[in-house]
């Protein structure tokens, strides 16, 4: 959709929704995996699905479900990331780590390995991440909005210009006066 979009630019609202809506779903599960794998996340990267949702006027409704999907999965993640209940056992990457094994560990075992990270920071992760991706919301949405408005008043100008030089053409000059004022 978004090919056919940039080459005939004939395409819904719908399409586009449910384009990047399977995105996001891939994007989530491969950062779950990359997470049990104990590797960079490629969470951020739904940070542009949600730009590219504010910048092709989708409906309100899509986005917001967007923030709220990818605020619930951080959410989860970070609580997964500090308590272990079992999701990144359930993704199974290759390099796993296996998390059932560090329940056997004594505490000293577990502060020295990828086991468990402590509360206060798992915690202070999460909100740095949640807080990013909606200051993100925040800000790309002001910059839709205001683009949005720029555009109306650039076709206003266009039409307006459009009907004076046709009455101009047509040797209308009281008709273009008229346009003008």
């Amino acid at each position: 959709p978004i090919f056919k979009m940039f080459i005939t630019k004939k395409v819904n609202d719908n399409e586009i929704a449910l384009f990047l809506s399977i995105l996001l779903v891939m994007v989530i599960s491969a950062d779950l995996v990359r997470w049990s794998e104990m590797r960079e996340p490629l969470w951020p990267s739904s940070i542009i699905l949600l730009d590219i949702i504010l910048l092709c006027k989708l409906p309100n409704e899509i986005g917001n479900c967007f923030v709220v999907s990818v605020s619930i999965y951080l959410i989860v993640n970070g609580v997964e990331r500090g308590s272990r209940f079992g999701l990144y056992d359930l993704v199974g990457g290759t390099k796993m780590v296996n998390f059932r094994e560090c329940l056997q560990l004594t505490p000293e075992e577990i502060e020295a390995s990828p086991c468990k990270l402590g509360v206060s920071s798992v915690t202070t992760a999460t909100l740095i991440q949640v807080s990013v991706f909606l200051l993100d919301f925040v800000c790309t949405r002001g910059f839709a909005i205001g683009m949005q408005r720029e555009q109306a008043k650039l076709q206003t100008s266009v039409s307006l210009a459009e009907s004076v030089v046709s009455s101009l053409v047509c040797f209308d000059l009281e008709a273009a006066a008229s346009r003008i004022e």
